[in-house]
Formats: C-alpha cells, sequence, structure tokens
C-alpha cells in the first residue's frame, strides 16, 4: 500500500531524529521550527508546507527532496555526498 506524503515525511524526520538523537527541541534548534510544529508533523497533524520541509531538510543536511523518499535510505545520501549525520 502506497503511503502519504505526511506518513513518509513523518517517517523520515523520526529517522533522522534517531540517527543523531535528537529530540523535538534539538531539531527545533538545528532546523528554526518550533517544538509544536515538529509534533504536528511527527503525529501527521498538518499539512506541512515546502519551506518547513527545506528548514527541516537543511537541518539534517539532505536536498529537500530526500525527506519524501519512501523508506529513505541516508546511507545512499552519505555515500554520495549529499548527507552527513
Amino acid at each position: 500500500m502506497k503511503k502519504s506524503p505526511k506518513t513518509v515525511l513523518a517517517e523520515n524526520v523520526k529517522r533522522m531524529m534517531d540517527a543523531r538523537k535528537w529530540s523535538q527541541s534539538e531539531l527545533g534548534r538545528q532546523s528554526g521550527l518550533g517544538q509544536s510544529t515538529i509534533s504536528s508533523i511527527l503525529i501527521e497533524k498538518v499539512d506541512t508546507s515546502i519551506d518547513k520541509v527545506e528548514m527541516l531538510a537543511k537541518a539534517f543536511k539532505l536536498p529537500t527532496y530526500a525527506l519524501m523518499i519512501p523508506d529513505l535510505d541516508e546511507a545512499m545520501f552519505k555515500h554520495n555526498g549529499l548527507g552527513d549525520i
């Protein structure tokens, strides 16, 4: 079954946070987004603007589109010099 964009984004943000051992508060500091916004994204409560996706991606040092790839494999981006944990 195809995942919704909200689900893909939430799963990828959770995966990237876990890889870095970041809390929602830390992701907020790194991205410039409020903790309540991050919480809403993680529970798939809101439609997230591309601007916010871009802010999250920059915090993770990934291209913006990467957070919308189902089952994101960050190792692929690291190997190709596009991301960094």
